[in-house]
């Protein structure tokens, strides 16, 4: 796979990987390959959170938000 990216990101890897004396090539791996870990855990907790849902195991909407009002009217009366 070939990727081509914006001349402004490659300057940035390109200074980056100068300053660290790393090779660009492995910078940008490893920068796909971070982003990628941390894709794949967001939608697995989406997905727990829809099978939560789906099993009822969530909080109304309205609590929800008479919470925060809560909150909000705390945090106000404190200042």
């Amino acid at each position: 796979m070939t990727l081509t990216i914006p001349p402004e990101l490659e300057q940035q890897l390109t200074a980056l990987a100068k300053e660290t004396g790393r090779n660009a090539r492995v910078l940008a791996a490893e920068a796909l390959r971070q982003y990628l870990a941390r894709e794949e855990r967001t939608i697995a907790r989406i997905r727990l959170g829809i099978a939560a849902a789906e099993r009822g195991d969530g909080i109304p909407h309205a609590q929800v938000m008479a919470e925060l009002d809560e909150i909000l009217a705390d945090a106000e009366r404190r200042q």
